[in-house]
């Protein structure tokens, strides 16, 4: 069987936005998605979701699950 790739599910989470629980666990797929800045993210975000409304503040939010990954880090 094979997993969907964490780029995927981490937009997936995005969209979904589920409050904390999607927040951490947004914070602990971060270090195994390919994406190498917010910008990315939210780019295939709106590439997989289109319809969804236009949030300014998005890339902010990616940014901060970033950092918050990078701290968590061992």
């Amino acid at each position: 069987m094979l997993d969907p790739p964490a780029d995927y599910v981490f937009v997936m989470k995005l969209y979904a936005a589920r409050g904390s629980v999607d927040h951490d666990d947004m914070v602990r797929l971060w270090p195994h998605c390919t994406f190498t800045t917010a910008d990315q993210a939210v780019a295939l975000y709106r590439q997989a979701y289109p319809h969804a409304p236009d949030d300014e503040h998005l890339a902010s939010y990616v940014e901060q699950i970033a950092n918050e990954a990078d701290r968590h880090r061992p």
